[in-house]
């Protein structure tokens, strides 16, 4: 693996992990994670994952509402 490779690798971790804990919007996401735009960011992002930014978001969300209907169904 090169250094470009890693790099985007390090860069597409750390956005997968701001869009499963935060609320910011992808374009922010986009910018701290070193892309100049929400475009190269989510084309980079869609190449490396499979999937956009998005859906990676909506499925953590999911994830966390079914935890809450568990939680609440278990009282």
């Amino acid at each position: 693996m090169g250094l470009f490779q890693f790099a985007t690798k390090v860069h597409i971790q750390e956005a997968i992990s701001l869009l499963k804990t935060t609320d910011l919007s992808i374009k922010e996401i986009a910018f701290k994670t070193g892309y100049s735009s929400p475009s190269s960011f989510s084309v980079a992002f869609k190449k490396q994952c499979g999937i956009a930014p998005n859906q990676i978001r909506k499925k953590s969300n999911t994830v966390h509402e079914d935890k809450a209907s568990f939680k609440r169904s278990d009282n």
